[in-house]
């Protein structure tokens, strides 16, 4: 078919080209209808369920660390000042991956892009971090934790006024959602000794989400 139509070209030797027009005369003349190529399956067909869940439970997992994140800094602001913490969270951060250092510079390298780069990290960790790390000073755990959760509806927002992509009516029915519950969550906050500051807290986390917002 699609040497029929001069798509496909063999230009090595004319044995091939005769081959071809064989070919498509098998096909044409054995009656078989001409059709175009199958789509692409989501997964290939050689994937197993295994590596399809794998994916989804490393999400999981990690949204299972970063959740105890807001516990182990609550508990650390007691001991710790809030520029202090995050220096050493940084620093065990870096340590981490310092073994990775070579790898990530060649490919900082190849890729370019260094001003983005630069972005992102003004976004997350610094600013993010910054942000979050006060928020903990005034807010409790619970409600800095509530109000992380808008941040798939804050990025499904941005994505749409940035990238132009579309956003269904459910997503647009789950910001203004989100939107009311935070604002719901800040004005009914009552100050108690582990949120002395709850509404300030919570500016200050929704300040972060926005940061995180731009950096995703």
């Amino acid at each position: 078919y699609f040497v029929k139509k001069r798509i496909l070209k063999f230009p090595f030797g004319s044995r091939r080209r005769r081959s071809g027009r064989n070919i498509v005369s098998r096909e044409t003349t054995s009656g078989t209808p001409a059709t175009r190529p199958r789509s692409i399956p989501a997964y290939p067909r050689e994937t197993t369920m295994q590596q399809r869940l794998l994916p989804h439970l490393a999400l999981m997992t990690a949204m299972f660390i970063w959740s105890t994140s807001y516990i182990a800094l609550k508990i650390g602001l007691s001991a710790y000042a809030p520029l202090e913490l995050m220096a050493w969270r940084m620093t065990v951060a870096a340590l981490i991956f310092a073994p990775l250092w070579p790898r990530i510079r060649r490919s900082v390298r190849a890729h370019g892009r260094r001003k983005l780069l630069l972005l992102l990290l003004l976004c997350e960790p610094c600013l993010y971090f910054t942000c979050e790390t006060h928020a903990l000073r005034y807010t409790s755990a619970s409600q800095a934790g509530m109000i992380v959760a808008m941040l798939p509806v804050t990025v499904s927002a941005a994505a749409w006024f940035a990238l132009r992509e579309r956003v269904s009516v459910h997503t647009a029915a789950g910001f203004a959602m989100a939107v009311g519950g935070v604002i719901w969550l800040s004005a009914d906050a009552v100050a108690t000794e582990n949120a002395p500051a709850p509404l300030l807290g919570n500016m200050l986390e929704a300040l972060g989400m926005c940061c995180a917002t731009i950096y995703t």
